[in-house]
């Protein structure tokens, strides 16, 4: 019985190495703050967000994905379309470091081993962490930067297409929120 198990054991993990392909990677797009403060557009990076992803391709359907990203993220009231903010006249600015770790699910069989160019739509969901600068207001009203970060947990959700240039160069764009707790 010890053979046939190991046996299968051996069978299992020969095939499971075939299908395992790393992907190493840098991350270039845009970011921007929805929330109280600034502009109310949902889609309109004006800030330079880079860092680095590594995938492990599971199977082709499945990868695991880790990333780091770094952004500066701004809310300026008077760049809103709401008068009220507008007139109040807010803004702030802060440093951004996310750790981002999950899925990404592909719509159509996403395998390198075919040795032909592959492209497939796929969804992206996982568990982030995101060091950021505090702020507060004061008496009157002014946003005041406290000089000490603190960490927001969240919940990452993109859309993406990913293409296969060559078998070692792979393309994709993205667009996704993130939700803060």
């Amino acid at each position: 019985m010890r053979h046939l198990t190991v046996l299968i054991i051996l069978f299992l993990s020969t095939q499971l190495s075939h299908t395992q392909i790393n992907e190493l990677g840098v991350f270039v797009g845009g970011s921007n703050f929805i929330g109280d403060v600034g502009a109310t557009d949902y889609i309109s990076p004006k800030q330079l967000a880079f860092g680095g992803v590594y995938k492990w391709n599971r199977s082709p359907r499945h990868s695991y994905r880790v990333s780091l990203v770094f952004t500066e993220l701004e809310g300026i009231d008077t760049d809103s379309d709401d008068p009220g903010r507008q007139i109040r006249g807010y803004e702030f600015n802060s440093n951004i470091l996310e750790l981002s770790a999950g899925m990404e699910f592909t719509f159509f069989d996403f395998d390198l081993h075919k040795g032909k160019n592959v492209s497939t739509p796929y969804l992206y969901t996982g568990i982030s962490v995101a060091k950021h600068d505090n702020f507060y207001f004061n008496s009157n009203g002014e946003i005041i930067d406290e000089n000490t970060s603190s960490y927001a947990y969240g919940i990452p959700m993109a859309l993406g297409f990913k293409t296969a240039i060559s078998s070692d160069f792979i393309i994709a764009l993205e667009v996704g929120a993130e939700i803060y707790f």
